[in-house]
């Protein structure tokens, strides 16, 4: 990172090691650290993940399978599901 007179500063990540306490990166609370956070709302996010997995992969390829055996189910729970409940950003359709 580079501040206003142009010095250089590196500033390094936690690493995900479970400390046992409130601001435990892997346990703790979702208030106390920053975690990248990922949803499937839609049947374009579906696909998308499907698409996304590397067909060659040893794990991807296998989750891919999954999850395409497992496309219809996955998307109409996905289209049931009460998104506003989940995700705060989003608003309640009635």
């Amino acid at each position: 990172m580079i501040d206003n007179s142009g010095k250089v500063t590196v500033r390094s990540q936690q690493p995900m090691i479970c400390t046992a306490d409130i601001i435990c990166p892997v346990h703790g609370t979702a208030d106390s650290i920053d975690r990248t956070r990922w949803t499937l709302f839609s049947k374009e996010d579906v696909n998308n993940l499907i698409e996304c997995l590397n067909k060659r992969g040893i794990r991807e390829s296998e989750l891919r399978q999954m999850l395409l055996q497992e496309r219809t189910f996955i998307v109409e729970k996905t289209a049931n599901c009460p998104v506003h409940k989940l995700d705060r950003t989003q608003v309640s359709v009635v």
